[in-house]
């Protein structure tokens, strides 16, 4: 069930046009303080991308996070969220998710599968190929993905706004002699 969930969150915006279109949005980029915050600034395979939540008028921002307090018997203190999954639509092809449990500034690496007992994270990235066939690339065990929790502010005991760079290989889960380098820094809130 819980990969069904995780498909589900990988899958869905691939399918959604999101076209960076200078007459989409209608004013600047959000500021840090808006909830609405968000970027990427890196590289997949030396090919440079930007990405940066702006106020469009059609569809949604390419950056978006789902927090969640798993563990229950944490009381409300200022850092009690403990999982964020942020999804980042990078192009109209390739999509982003990344998942980080306990969340603290430091250096964590990707597991080869999502758990919500895992106690670092978890990265995975779809991408369409020529053929419009979907495919998937997330870490393998010796080859780990390094995740760096380089800022954490915490506007409440539920709103983190967190900054983050990652570096490695994502392997493709069908032809592991396939895989993407990928190299950024990326801020949710």
């Amino acid at each position: 069930m819980k990969k069904i969930f995780f498909y589900i969150l990988f899958t869905i915006p691939l399918f959604l046009s999101c076209e960076d279109n200078h007459e989409d949005y209608v004013s600047e980029v959000y500021p840090k303080e808006s909830k609405q915050w968000g970027y990427f600034d890196g590289h997949i395979d030396n090919k440079y991308l930007n990405v940066t939540n702006k106020n469009y008028s059609l569809g949604r921002n390419p950056i978006f996070s789902i927090r969640q307090l798993i563990d229950e018997s944490i009381t409300m203190k200022s850092d009690s969220i403990n999982y964020i999954y942020t999804e980042i639509i990078l192009s109209e092809d390739i999509s982003l998710g990344i998942t980080l449990f306990k969340l603290s500034p430091k250096i964590r690496y990707a597991s080869e599968t999502p758990s919500l007992n895992c106690n670092e994270g978890y990265i995975k990235v779809l991408l369409k190929d020529e053929t419009n066939n979907i495919l998937s690339y997330t870490p393998l065990e010796n080859h780990p993905f390094k995740i760096e929790i380089i800022n954490i502010e915490w506007k409440s005991p539920l709103d983190p706004i967190v900054e983050v760079k990652i570096s490695g290989n994502l392997f493709n889960v069908n032809n592991l002699n396939n895989s993407i380098a990928i190299e950024g820094v990326y801020g949710t809130r």
